[in-house]
């Protein structure tokens, strides 16, 4: 697992054109994103209470697996 917290890492993505850069982009301008959480169940949890998209929780999913692996 990663030792950078997932909003920093996922912020590499933010400039994409794509639905990771989407989520990168909503979660860097979410002042309440939980910032040093590398726990995958706090995130999933913060983003399902503030009403994230089925399409936004399977972006994350993917998103996981690949932060796991860098």
């Amino acid at each position: 697992m990663s030792s950078i917290p997932f909003k920093e890492w996922i912020g590499q993505f933010r400039k994409e054109d794509s639905p990771l850069g989407d989520l990168a982009h909503d979660i860097h301008f979410d002042s309440r994103f939980p910032s040093k959480s590398t726990d995958e169940k706090e995130i999933l949890e913060y983003l399902k209470m503030r009403g994230a998209i089925p399409e936004a929780i399977q972006t994350f999913k993917n998103a996981w697996k690949k932060y796991l692996n860098s």
